[in-house]
């Protein structure tokens, strides 16, 4: 009996360990389908218009292919998202009917730009600017309790056993994920949660948006992950209502608060 508490002690012992370290692991995050494209009939020459055009596309394809980072630490994580940048793309000193900002086509993707994660108070705040004049908002939210079915499939990540999971998102989306039980953490790449195991590979809705997991480092005494501050605090609700009137309003298409979660 004494042999068998020990043992016991001794695994939970090893499992707080591991969950006490930090990792910091990366993800290449790929999307099926690019932003819209702004609206560019206003320019009359249609040589030019021709040339704008396809830069914006150029840029718009670099936003659908961006590497991601998770650090991890207990049961706080901040997944970062990379390659997330600013990009304009400048047009000849032409008179529109309607200038479009200033002369030049602003394709910022404007988005989530972090997702904080606790898991101990299930708490999540999100990073993200909106609008043309990229005010920054950190929006609050509970987690999402996921519903997961696992299946008896597995497949090799990264020289880990992985383990397929299913869920459907509140939007209707379908989500398969596949986590490694090795790496005891229940966390994952943007807001995606609940598995016994780190999530190593998750595809949303059949390939529209797929996080690859490439590389998992493991971190002695990593610092405490700080709680984001910057932006105005608002809602879940309130975000989405701004998202839909700005959509409406803009002559870019800016990503909707749902491709992130």
């Amino acid at each position: 009996m004494r042999t068998i508490v020990l043992l016991i002690s001794i695994i939970l012992y090893s499992l707080y360990q591991l969950n006490g370290q930090g990792f910091m692991v990366t993800y290449q995050e790929t999307t099926a389908t690019a932003p819209s494209n702004p609206n560019l009939t206003q320019i009359e020459d249609p040589q030019i218009r021709s040339m704008v055009e396809s830069s914006v596309m150029v840029a718009l394809r670099a936003n659908m292919e961006r590497t991601s980072q998770l650090l991890i630490n207990n049961f706080t994580s901040l997944y970062t998202v990379g390659g997330y940048g600013s990009q304009r793309i400048s047009a000849p000193e032409v008179e529109f009917e309607n200038k479009i900002l200033s002369g030049n086509i602003d394709i910022n993707r404007r988005g989530i730009l972090t997702v904080y994660k606790n898991r101990h108070n299930k708490l999540m705040l999100a990073q993200a600017n909106k609008g043309t004049d990229g005010k920054e908002f950190l929006i609050e939210d509970l987690l999402t309790e996921y519903k997961w079915k696992t299946s008896k499939k597995t497949k090799e990540i990264l020289g880990y056993t992985c383990i397929e999971a299913t869920t459907k998102t509140e939007s209707g989306a379908n989500v398969t994920a596949w986590y490694a039980p090795d790496i005891p953490i229940s966390d994952g790449p943007s807001s995606y949660w609940g598995l016994p195991g780190l999530i190593l590979y998750l595809d949303v809705n059949d390939g529209t948006r797929i996080f690859t997991c490439t590389s998992i480092e493991q971190v002695n005494d990593m610092p405490a992950i700080e709680v984001p501050d910057k932006g105005e605090r608002i809602s879940r609700a309130q975000y989405d209502k701004l998202n839909e009137e700005l959509s409406q309003n803009q002559s870019v298409t800016i990503s909707r608060y749902e491709y992130m979660y």
